[in-house]
């Protein structure tokens, strides 16, 4: 063999080998991509199961959607939105956590009767649409309003309020509403004619009781349409009234007869005040005192709360809370 023959073979070999090594690194390299989107499809799927780590505890993305669910936040709401769920997310799981560390969490029976709960809120939506979540986890955050009940007997016993600014803000409270403490029932009469409510009034000033009185000249009158006493506002409902005459039935006295009414259809309408009853003062300062007491505990509870939220420990994966 000649010299340039020798030379051209081991270019020919040469040239081989780099092809052979060519085609392996390829085959390597699409081993590796296949092995690299295996893993990533595997970290990707798996980091999609929770959507924030809550003092070292992982949260599955299923809590938040649950909370999205009920707040009727969509998929692909805006960052703002989706932070707000969060917010409540994280003040349900630590009053969860606080509620368990102090011995306050629920008996078993009661968490039979939240677990009855959650199976009947999935019943509701037949479709598939709570299958992120467990029956079981369902009911730890329908039990949350009743563990904030019990955290805030622990950490807000009780509360004496300021007594120049309860004064103040009691007697707002009795001019805001000094139409809620007087109760006001009636009976009425229905008639086809002025006369027939005219002797109704004569019999009952002559002594005839006045429900023998609505019995005999009621039209059509039962038990519910005339013979139990209703309040002027369902009277209002019942038979549409004008605003004078509305408002005139407002200012009669226990054992007083109305005007006599003419109503749309043609119907005449006699009112009698069976019941006029205003609170009395004390019992009004004492309920409000209470409602006063509970609100003012709720606002201090409230506080701490928040402190509790603004004080964990919280990492959001971005990457699950972006898709969502």
């Amino acid at each position: 063999m000649t010299q340039s023959r020798k030379q051209a073979n081991l270019e020919i070999e040469k040239k081989r080998k780099q092809k052979r090594g060519l085609m392996w690194l390829a085959a390597a390299g699409v081993g590796l991509i296949i092995v690299a989107a295996i893993v990533f499809a595997f970290v990707d799927t798996h980091s999609r199961r929770w959507i924030m780590d809550l003092n070292g505890e992982r949260i599955a993305t299923g809590d938040y959607q649950f909370f999205a669910f009920n707040f009727g936040v969509p998929q692909g709401a805006d960052e703002e939105t989706k932070n707000l769920v969060l917010h409540d997310l994280k003040g349900s799981l630590l009053m969860i956590e606080r509620a368990n560390a102090l011995g306050l969490g629920f008996t078993a029976e009661e968490q039979t009767e939240m677990l009855d709960l959650a199976q009947m809120y999935r019943s509701w939506f037949p479709d598939g649409s709570l299958d992120f979540i467990t029956d079981a986890r369902m009911a730890d955050f329908f039990g949350v309003d009743f563990l904030q009940q019990r955290l805030m007997d622990h950490y807000v016993p009780d509360y004496t309020p300021d007594a120049e600014e309860f004064e103040a803000t009691l007697e707002q409270h009795v001019l805001d509403n000094a139409e809620s403490f007087i109760t006001r029932n009636v009976l009425h009469i229905l008639s086809y004619s002025q006369e027939g409510l005219q002797e109704a009034m004569d019999m009952y000033e002559a002594g005839t009781d006045i429900y023998d009185v609505i019995t005999m000249h009621s039209v059509a009158c039962t038990d519910e349409d005339c013979l139990e006493p209703i309040s002027i506002e369902d009277l209002d409902a019942r038979h549409a009234l004008n605003d004078d005459d509305y408002f005139a039935l407002f200012g009669l006295e226990q054992g007083e007869f109305s005007n006599i009414i003419e109503l749309e259809d043609g119907r005449f309408l006699l009112v009698y005040m069976v019941e006029r009853h205003e609170t009395p003062e004390d019992e009004i300062e004492a309920d409000f005192r209470e409602e006063f007491t509970l609100a003012r505990r709720g606002e201090l509870f409230h506080e701490m709360h928040q402190g509790w939220i603004e004080a964990a420990d919280v990492t959001i994966n971005r990457r699950t809370f972006n898709r969502l």
